[in-house]
């Protein structure tokens, strides 16, 4: 088949269907696109094992995000180091320049929600990588009343230099907003929510 090197190796298992797919994400955007499904996958299992991880605190439940977002084509840590400790950080396995950076909280209201996304545009953010995701543990019944009090309060206050409203998202419980990085560039941080409430699973 005329394949010399590892690389060549690599472009011939993504292209094929499955998680070798996800391994040669070349450019950003594509990069953001294998993430949000990876995550989608994850947050469906944690879900799934509601009543086993619904006590776990912040620290823990992102322990378990992050062990089950690895091994499928990227690499994601813990408190890795970008002008501070990021919650979750996910690089590309076959390009360590494309990196997605996350920051986590258990529910506490769409104010609390402000916060992880202050650390993660204000503190975390170099510029560099134009997205970033806040996810959301909810362990209250409702989530979908949840995120719609999140998405009405940033929409009301437009924190952050928020560009305009809220988008959907196609991904259930999710959707993102835009903002003015300090960099100038655009920023689009994507928010997911993890249903965690009773009767979840």
């Amino acid at each position: 088949m005329g394949m010399r090197t590892l690389w060549d190796y690599l472009r011939f298992l993504s292209s094929k269907r499955g998680p070798g797919r996800r391994l040669l994400a070349e450019s950003q955007e594509d990069f953001v696109i294998q993430v949000q499904e990876i995550l989608e996958e994850v947050i469906d299992e944690i879900e799934r094992g509601s009543k086993q991880f619904a006590g776990l605190c912040e620290d823990g439940l992102s322990n378990i995000l992050v062990i089950g977002i690895n091994g499928r084509g990227v690499n994601a840590e813990r408190e890795a180091n970008s002008n501070g400790h990021v919650d979750i950080t996910i690089s590309s396995v076959s390009r360590r320049s494309n990196r997605i950076l996350g920051e986590a909280k258990i529910y506490d209201g769409p104010a609390y929600h402000v916060t992880g996304m202050t650390q993660l545009l204000g503190r975390y953010a170099t510029g560099r990588f134009q997205t970033g995701f806040v996810i959301e543990y909810v362990k209250r019944e409702g989530i979908a009343q949840v995120v719609e009090a999140i998405r009405l309060h940033l929409d009301g206050a437009l924190p952050l230099q928020q560009r305009g409203p809220s988008a959907d998202h196609p991904i259930r419980w999710a959707f993102r907003t835009e903002h003015t990085h300090s960099s100038d560039d655009l920023y689009t941080i994507l928010h997911f929510s993890c249903n965690l409430g009773e009767g979840s699973s």
